[in-house]
């Protein structure tokens, strides 16, 4: 009984390890035909440099240097081969062939005497990368051109323009030219002067935009509105305008691009207010689910209809004339442009005689000041 009971318990082991056996040997055979399996090409080179093992992608390389296996592997190898086998180190070898570039990663196994090559078609990773660089390379005329548009903008261009009006103002003052035409003609050439001052000063703000150098910190948004209520108090009081502020968040961003971008849409929202209505803008915040801040700037102003909002935020867009409204309408395309530096959006919904919202949309990181305020 016990030697029947010795050899059940052996024949169970034995079934056991041949089982097991049967999976290893199963594993093995898969790994085995890994390589061959491979759509990349895959080398096996020994300590001569000799060719000894190429999957079906790594011979249709190989043809390229008539190369096979049995024999020396194609010698833009061998110097790096040289060096892996040299300190055990891996490195990859950038190769061009006609119209592919691939790159092989070079292994040493040392205990089997030998190394392992895999390669890799990187041919559409290289034209994205070579995209980008153009793109990179275009962006950097773009701001160079910017840059020196900026430097004849803040001096060669206004220069004229100053003395235009103040040759004007000269005239007026000398006697005998009390004539109500010349007057008329000098009043409105100051004004076209003033106009294109203004228009370049606005076109230099937005040029600079992209160029700013003064790096973006942690600022409270409530500090910054605050900050344009004061620049903006005597168009308020003029308006009679009421501000109301719930809370803002603090958020990673440039201080100044954040006052321009506040003090463009209260100041758009002051003055496109309905005739005989009190203007009333509320602005706002709340946090979303992907951690960005939404924000809101609404007003009971004129409004426009809403087949006018993509356009309303490109450069000179106006919606309204001239001599209704002063303005050279780059205030919403610097808004735009702050708001996209800020990798944020920027949308507008509206309706005719009742107000507009605008919804900004930016990234955040930290809890917002709840601290509510109303300026009358």
């Amino acid at each position: 009984i016990t030697e029947r009971k010795e050899f059940n318990l052996l024949r169970g082991v034995k079934n056991e390890l041949e089982v097991l056996v049967q999976e290893r040997t199963k594993d093995l055979k898969a790994l085995s035909t890994f390589p061959s399996e491979s759509l990349d090409p895959v080398f096996r080179v020994d300590s001569n440099n000799v060719l000894i093992y190429s999957n079906q992608s790594g011979l249709s390389v190989l043809k390229y240097w008539e190369g096979e296996v049995g024999i020396e592997i194609p010698a833009p190898f061998i110097q790096t081969l040289n060096e892996v086998q040299f300190n055990g180190k891996r490195k990859n070898l950038e190769i061009h062939l006609d119209n592919q570039v691939f790159v092989f990663s070079i292994v040493s196994i040392p205990a089997m005497n030998y190394c392992n090559i895999y390669g890799q078609d990187i041919t559409e990773r290289k034209k994205a990368e070579s995209k980008i660089e153009q793109y990179a390379k275009a962006l950097e005329r773009s701001n160079n051109a910017l840059q020196e548009f900026a430097s004849i903008a803040s001096h060669d261009l206004q220069e004229p323009l100053r003395k235009i009006i103040t040759f004007g103002n000269q005239l007026k003052h000398i006697p005998g030219n009390s004539d109500k035409r010349s007057e008329d003609y000098l009043n409105r050439m100051q004004q076209t002067a003033a106009r294109m001052q203004t228009l370049i000063l606005d076109l230099l703000r937005y040029s600079q935009v992209h160029t700013e150098a003064k790096p973006p910190r942690q600022i409270n948004l409530r500090n910054i509105v605050d900050e344009v209520i004061e620049i903006l108090e005597k168009r308020i009081s003029e308006t009679r305008g009421t501000i109301i502020i719930d809370s803002l968040p603090a958020l990673h961003a440039q201080d100044f691009q954040m006052r321009e971008l506040f003090q463009n849409l209260i100041g758009n929202a002051l003055k496109y207010h309905r005739e005989g209505v009190y203007p009333v803008i509320k602005i706002k915040s709340c946090q979303m689910e992907n951690q960005h801040w939404k924000i809101t700037v609404e007003d009971n102003g004129i409004g426009f209809d809403e087949k006018h909002k993509n356009k309303i935020f490109s450069p000179f867009h106006r919606l309204h004339g001239r001599s209704a409204y002063e303005g050279t309408g780059m205030g919403l395309a610097i808004c735009k442009k702050i708001v996209d530096r800020h990798r944020g959006t920027i949308t507008a919904q509206s309706t005719p005689e009742k107000g507009s919202t605008f919804i900004i949309i930016l990234p955040g990181n930290v809890v917002a000041n709840t601290t509510n305020h109303q300026t009358p």
